[in-house]
């Protein structure tokens, strides 16, 4: 990245030159402008050096004396992302784009730290501008595929970082990137399911009520072998004709057909479980496709081993999972989101104190991403921590709002806590959200310590019928599947 730092340089002196010529300009403004240029060495001395404080003083310097020169702007803003300061980066980089629209290289640095503020939306026009000034810069072209993922736009990110990979066929920064989609889009998909067909899947049991409505087949991977069964529907009309297809590309190894087809095919028929599963599969294989092109690139890159930990960790392999992870700190032992990763396998494998401190360690490197606070606070909840958990989770909704989730946490933090009003207060904002009865649960157990049995047994009654409605559901599922296929 000190290459990016240096990028305003000589457009800054550029700048300065025409307020030295004899005669342009009073005699003070001359004088003026030799001392912005003293400080500009000087601040570009410090930035060579890594004394970012110090070259920030110093282009402030320069801003006083040239108070319009949006190239002083630009490198202290530059400076101030060197130092993770990502909002004051992101002003004095507004202020050099305000003050010279069209400035090379604001878009792109705006647009990292919109991503890094948690604004992925506002971050995605300016990297897509940044990428049509220069398709070539690796980071404008990492950059919008995060932003684009981050802003909900999954398939726009797919297809950036492929074209990406296309560009950069031997980066292994940019292969981690698109097989991390991969990975990230094949969970997608899972978290579509009910979670007790997920759990039959991984061990490799095909559910009953996918048996009730349709022929099995074994799909096998080309990398991983057959991690379950894989249902082809009986179905034998034209509407099934485009999932009898992707299943054929997916059985010859042809992954980027089979995935057009299954997204086309969900696109029309979004209920159906084992098309979805299917997806799921074939990005896990785009994923493995993606890493064997790392293994021949740089098989002893810390990325190999990160996308590796990954893929375990996905499969529930928690101890190759933690292995990789590992390897990757020994080599990289500041690596974003790094400790966040390892914290979440230990948090699924009941380790709540390690995983506390891994939680906390990513919070000091990324102290913008709301995920490791979310999560410290989810721990301190279950060891009934409150007083420790609230701040946790109070920052992470700071930072992304829209984590419906975390006033769950919340409330039962301010619950545990006898502080009912508040945990009242939370709960009520995930009422909309509960679909399997146990925020209506909770929000009794307040009312029922509050004091107040009326509104605890009317919210006990509705999560009772919330999941009695659930089970019913279920149940006529599995009915309706089993009579068509009579």
């Amino acid at each position: 990245m000190k290459a990016c730092a240096l990028l305003f340089t000589f457009v800054l002196w550029a700048a300065a030159c025409p307020f030295t010529r004899a005669g342009a300009l009073p005699p003070q403004a001359h004088a003026a402008d030799l001392e912005a240029r003293e400080h500009f060495r000087a601040a570009l001395q410090a930035q060579n050096s890594g004394r970012f404080d110090v070259a920030a003083r110093e282009y402030e310097e320069v801003i006083q004396l040239q108070p319009q020169l949006a190239e002083a702007y630009a490198n202290l803003g530059l400076v101030y992302y060197l130092q993770s300061k990502f909002e004051k980066s992101s002003q004095a980089l507004t202020k050099a784009a305000a003050l010279k629209p069209g400035l090379r290289g604001t878009d792109l640095f705006l647009g990292i730290d919109d991503v890094r503020l948690n604004r992925p939306k506002e971050a995605v026009p300016l990297l897509a501008r940044a990428v049509e000034e220069e398709p070539q810069n690796k980071q404008a072209q990492l950059w919008l595929g995060t932003a684009l993922w981050n802003a909900g736009q999954r398939a726009g990110a797919l297809q950036r970082l492929r074209e990406a990979a296309e560009i950069f066929p031997t980066d292994v920064d940019i292969l981690y990137a698109l097989g991390e989609a991969y990975q990230k889009s094949a969970n997608q998909q899972l978290e579509m399911l009910p979670p007790n067909d997920v759990r039959l899947l991984r061990k490799g049991i095909t559910p009953p009520q996918w048996v009730a409505r349709t022929s099995v087949s074994e799909v096998r991977g080309s990398s991983s072998g057959a991690r379950g069964q894989v249902a082809a529907l009986k179905d034998t009309g034209p509407r099934y004709l485009l999932y009898k297809r992707a299943m054929a590309d997916f059985n010859r190894k042809d992954y980027r057909a089979a995935e057009a087809k299954l997204a086309a095919f969900l696109a029309a028929n979004p209920e159906n479980a084992e098309a979805r599963y299917l997806l799921a599969r074939t990005y896990e294989q785009l994923s493995l496709t993606v890493l064997s092109r790392m293994f021949q690139v740089d098989p002893h890159s810390y990325r190999v081993h990160q996308l590796l930990g990954r893929i375990d960790e996905d499969r529930w392999q928690n101890d190759k999972a933690l292995a990789e992870y590992k390897t990757v700190e020994q080599m990289r032992p500041a690596l974003p989101g790094l400790h966040l990763a390892i914290g979440e396998v230990l948090w699924r494998e009941g380790r709540l104190d390690p995983a506390l401190a891994e939680f906390e360690a990513e919070i000091k490197l990324s102290p913008y991403d709301s995920r490791p606070y979310a999560e410290a606070g989810t721990v301190l909840v279950k060891q009934h921590d409150s007083a420790k958990a609230i701040p946790y989770l109070m920052k992470a909704l700071q930072l992304q709002p829209d984590q419906l989730l975390l006033h769950k946490q919340l409330g039962t933090a301010y619950y545990q806590q006898k502080k009912y009003a508040q945990a009242e207060q939370e709960l009520e904002k995930v009422l909309p959200i509960d679909h399997d009865g146990s925020v209506h649960f909770l929000l009794g157990a307040v009312y029922r310590d509050w004091g107040r049995p009326r509104k605890a047994k009317a919210e006990m009654e509705e999560a009772r019928l919330i999941q009695t409605q659930s089970e019913r559901r279920a149940e006529a599922t599995v009915e309706n599947a089993a009579s068509a296929n009579q």
